[in-house]
């Protein structure tokens, strides 16, 4: 199926669920902690951490980007590839930096990323999805390449 089809599910849907959410959610959500009674749009705004949010946002750009574009007809040595990779990189560790200067308020704070159960639960999740990846995206393409079969025949 195209992206047109998605788009064209996609997109009405979002527009019959948008309406609902902003006219059915609770208008005093959140309002019992005591964080948010007395803070002003702004100071609550920036507990989302926009700007952690945006660099990290860029980071990850910039390494799908590198990916793309070496993709298999381009070239790793190619020098919009290692200046994506570099900026990727570089936002890595400004990133990085920024959560940790910023502690408790950090898009991912500190103490829960060294939690114990949530750091095995990363990996356990990492690593289920890597051998999913490999039995449903790279064994048919091994046995299309390598044992001559054709792809209806790999599944």
């Amino acid at each position: 199926m195209s992206t047109n089809f998605y788009n064209a599910v996609n997109l009405p849907v979002g527009a019959v669920v948008i309406p609902f959410v902003f006219f059915f959610l609770p208008k005093d959500i959140g309002a019992a902690s005591k964080d948010n009674k007395d803070s002003t749009w702004f100071q609550f705004f920036r507990k989302f951490n926009p700007v952690g949010t945006v660099v990290l946002l860029g980071s990850i750009i910039c390494l799908l980007l590198a990916i793309q574009w070496s993709g298999d007809a381009g070239n790793w040595s190619e020098p919009r590839v290692i200046a994506t990779i570099t900026v990727f990189a570089v936002t890595c560790i400004i990133w990085g930096v920024m959560q940790y200067l910023q502690g408790d308020e950090a898009t991912l704070p500190w103490k829960v990323a060294m939690n114990r159960t949530v750091l095995g639960t990363t990996l356990y999740s990492t690593l289920g999805s890597a051998a999913f990846t490999i039995v449903i995206y790279w064994l048919p393409i091994w046995y299309v390449h390598l044992q001559l079969r054709k792809m209806v025949a790999a599944f």
